[in-house]
């Protein structure tokens, strides 16, 4: 199989790529990243099939497909030198050797058209695996930024560039932060990281709003992202986990065409059954959606409670895009 980088990327660490189809989303990973998607995905098995979509975490986590570890064998390096070499030529950028990928759905895939963001959620941006420097540093980013005060952060986006302007964004330094990319704004880690309070709503009112969808459709955008954290938030506090460093990750649709297409009407929540034959391709077509991101430092915690800091990020993130 072959890789090219990742087409649609609001933030997120270097390394990440996508099958050339787009289908599927491949990104380094950790062992502490797969245990906890291996054992959400064990306890899909063991589910009635009435339970209510958006109570169990794994609705709102990218599909889980497997690992690999991407390379080309002695064995296969030997017998054809040729496709050895294809290979390697393919792959861009090169993986690390020996480094484990996880396989995961491209959530972005069937979009023609995406904006999306991605906010980091919680106060506490370190693990007890870090050392002295980094959780120094992470206190630091944490305690002068919307990750201290409100729980949340954006870590970055990528909008439509619909012309509309970008002055009343307040705080960061909009020419070292947002770059244009082929049609789209890209807005970095600084941009987020500049925001407060008082203007993260800027951000968001621009994240939302400044499109050039109808109003209608736009409501129905922003309708569907207050029910999902709504649904994530109660379904949350029935997990003892500690996410630190996880992320939400926001899609929408721009592309009018499409909108016609589905007449409107926007799936609240994706769901499909894994087995052998199941593929991305067989996710039901949506015009926006919310996923739970990033878990390389994400465990199970028995006997601890919910994280309190998790879902004070979704509860004031929810807050303030029911005013947008």
């Amino acid at each position: 199989m072959s890789f090219v980088p990742l087409e649609h990327k609001a933030a997120g660490h270097d390394g990440a790529m996508q099958s050339i189809d787009g289908s599927l989303f491949i990104k380094p990973t950790t062992t502490q990243e797969l245990e906890f998607y291996t054992t959400t995905q064990a306890q899909m098995q063991n589910i009635d099939d009435d339970i209510e979509l958006g109570s169990k975490l794994f609705h709102w986590m990218p599909v889980f497909y497997g690992t690999m570890s991407p390379g080309v064998s002695e064995e296969l390096r030997e017998k054809n030198p040729e496709a050895s070499k294809e290979y390697q030529d393919s792959v861009v950028p090169q993986p690390e050797s020996g480094q484990q990928y996880l396989v995961l759905e491209n959530v972005v895939y069937g979009f023609k058209n995406p904006s999306v963001i991605d906010i980091k959620l919680g106060n506490v941006l370190y693990d007890e695996n870090a050392d002295k420097d980094k959780v120094e540093r992470m206190k630091k980013v944490s305690n002068t930024t919307t990750s201290g005060s409100l729980h949340y952060r954006i870590c970055g986006m990528k909008i439509v560039d619909s012309g509309k302007s970008l002055a009343n964004i307040k705080g960061p330094d909009m020419k070292k932060t947002v770059r244009k990319d082929n049609g789209y704004l890209v807005f970095d880690n600084n941009f987020g990281k500049g925001l407060t309070p008082d203007t993260v709503k800027d951000a968001l009112l621009l994240f939302f709003r400044a499109n050039n969808l109808s109003p209608q459709r736009q409501a129905i955008v922003l309708e569907n992202t207050i029910r999902r954290l709504q649904l994530l938030y109660n379904c949350l506090l029935d997990y003892e986990i500690r996410m630190v460093s996880a992320s939400l990750l926001l899609v929408y649709e721009n592309d009018e065409g499409r909108w016609e297409e589905l007449d409107n009407q926007d799936i609240l929540i994706n769901e499909m059954e894994i087995d052998e034959e199941s593929s991305a391709e067989d996710l039901p077509q949506a015009l926006s959606l919310l996923r739970l991101i990033d878990f390389a430092h994400t465990k199970y915690t028995p006997g601890k409670g919910s994280d309190e800091s998790i879902l004070t990020g979704v509860k004031n993130l929810l807050e303030l895009i029911q005013t947008v």
